[in-house]
């Protein structure tokens, strides 16, 4: 049985079943394998039979949430499961947030709208949703609460502050989409509620400090806000290799607001924990910044110094190419 179900053997789940005494099986894992599947007809005739006294039915349901990702076509069949786990058994025996929390990091997007339909929002919490949502840039659903439900039941300028995290939630969620809708959010939120009703300060210091250089650049690039050190905002943008932004305050700030000597070292140093990519990005901010100013503002002696005690190899032997 154990097999069958590890490999999704549905007329070997089924013959077992009519043909053995199911007190042979853990028939806990025989139905959370069947949910995760989405085999609601197997479910179904389980269950029918009296077997939901013994099982953990909640734990039905959260495997139900998480599927399988080897299928994508069990969209219906996993939205008839948790109709029929929900309408037949004792509801008591949910846990609605446990389900939701599960749908969110599977990405179970239909199914936390069937829960939102369906099922009174007394029992789990709205709010956290949508934070979770924001902070994971799941951009359709957060579209979903926002055009369906009241804004009075979310705290926003909260949800505004998670949207802002460069760091997604859950694993598995792909950095480039993840920045995208990030910012697609980000706006979303500002043109449905207002820019009025944000302390904007507040939010563009928290990308800030969260690293957030793509929504910094929305809110510079869109004049939405631009209270920030900028001398300190260009540093950092060196450091952690973000070349939008740093050609961005390049051509919007004169050289000596910006602190460009800095700038130009914290590029060759970057971060203890920088990865490739950064390391590539800083060298593209180096090059920028070296074919647009005037190169006697440049200690490049220092910086080959300071690079080559960071172990900044690549950095380092461009510098030489300088000299």
């Amino acid at each position: 049985m154990k097999n069958a179900i590890e490999n999704d053997n549905k007329c070997i789940i089924k013959l077992l079943l009519e043909k053995c005494d199911h007190k042979y099986f853990d028939m806990q894992k025989v139905v959370e394998g069947l949910c995760r599947f989405a085999h609601t007809d197997i479910v179904k005739r389980i269950l029918d039979k009296g077997s939901c006294k013994t099982l953990d039915m909640n734990l039905a349901m959260v495997m139900t949430c998480a599927g399988d990702f080897r299928n994508r076509n069990t969209k219906q069949q996993r939205i008839d499961l948790i109709d029929y786990l929900w309408n037949h058994f004792d509801q008591r025996l949910y846990n609605l947030n446990k389900v939701l929390d599960v749908s969110l990091e599977y990405q179970s997007f239909y199914i936390i709208e069937w829960i939102l339909d369906n099922i009174d929002e007394d029992l789990y919490d709205i709010n956290q949703i949508m934070l979770i949502s924001c902070r994971s840039a799941y951009i359709d659903l957060v579209k979903y609460l926002i055009n369906d439900v009241e804004l009075s039941k979310f705290d926003i300028k909260t949800a505004l502050i998670e949207a802002c995290n460069p760091y997604p939630l859950y694993h598995g969620v792909i950095q480039h989409a993840h920045s995208t809708n990030r910012v697609e959010i980000v706006d979303l939120i500002l043109r449905h509620c207002g820019r009025n009703y944000f302390d904007l300060p507040k939010v563009l210091t928290s990308a800030h400090e969260q690293k957030a250089y793509d929504v910094v650049s929305f809110f510079l690039e869109n004049n939405i806000c631009k209270d920030i050190n900028v001398k300190i905002l260009m540093l950092d943008a060196c450091k952690d290799g973000y070349p939008r932004l740093v050609i961005w305050l390049l051509q919007n700030y004169t050289k000596s607001e910006l602190e460009i000597q800095n700038a130009f070292l914290g590029a060759c140093v970057g971060r203890e924990f920088n990865s490739f990519q950064t390391y590539y990005d800083r060298l593209v901010c180096l090059r920028f910044l070296w074919d647009e100013i005037d190169h006697s503002l440049f200690d490049t002696k220092a910086a080959l110094k300071q690079a080559q005690q960071t172990n900044n190899e690549k950095i380092s032997a461009w510098l030489l190419t300088l000299e």
